[in-house]
């Protein structure tokens, strides 16, 4: 699985890389079976959803997963960035459970 992180809005810091990379290869056990020569990619966006003084730090994961066929995709927003790629991890991991069950094609 190739997985491309996109920062907006915040720094690139390697240890958040790091946090993703583990969190999606947790899901990708689900779909490695469908992974013919590097077919599977993760495209990931982390950063600040707004910059609006009143609302304080609100961070945004999302993540498109790009399948045979389909992809997957969630996002969440938190308070804290690595709640918000837990929350977002969570979601991708049941769709990508119901792609798994249903098959490829389904």
């Amino acid at each position: 699985m190739v997985i491309n992180i996109k920062f907006t809005n915040i720094k690139s810091d390697q240890t958040i890389i790091e946090y993703v990379e583990q969190k999606l290869n947790n899901i990708y056990k689900f779909i490695e079976k469908f992974d013919l020569e590097g077919a599977v990619k993760a495209h990931v966006e982390l950063g600040h959803s707004t910059q609006h003084h009143q609302k304080g730090k609100v961070f945004r994961a999302e993540v498109n997963l790009v399948l045979p066929h389909k992809t997957l995709r969630a996002e969440h927003e938190g308070y804290d960035l690595r709640e918000a790629i837990d929350l977002m991890k969570d979601k991708l991991e049941r769709k990508a459970i119901k792609y798994k069950e249903r098959g490829a094609n389904g």
